[in-house]
């Protein structure tokens, strides 16, 4: 999965041109991420071998009013894990020591970070 962020120049949260854009390439699904307050954070789904050509699509198009402000590969995974109690605290625990440690960049789980 590849995230963008774009920056919707015109101010009206319209991400139509930019969806249609993106549509029209080889991609399996396109959705918006709304837990992020940004607004133009998308998650575009491909298959692992046409990522590179994707970001570079996106990076070189121009969709009138959208700025590629950010991409980057994201893992999703492909079942999410239910609700588990006292396993979703410790994992959450561990995710959180893992991130606190300087020379770890990304943590990446199954379970909803919520």
């Amino acid at each position: 999965c590849l995230t963008v962020e774009v920056v919707d120049e015109a101010g009206d949260g319209d991400f139509s041109k930019f969806e249609e854009f993106v549509l029209n390439l080889d991609v399996i699904d396109l959705k918006q991420d709304n837990s992020s307050n940004l607004g133009g954070v998308f998650r575009v789904y491909c298959q692992p071998s046409n990522l590179a050509e994707l970001q570079t699509a996106i990076e070189n198009k121009k969709a009138s009013g959208i700025t590629l402000r950010s991409s980057e590969l994201t893992y999703v995974p492909v079942d999410s894990s239910p609700d588990g109690g006292e396993l979703q605290n410790q994992v959450q625990e561990l995710v959180q020591d893992l991130e606190d440690i300087e020379d770890i960049t990304k943590v990446w789980t199954t379970q909803d970070s919520s």
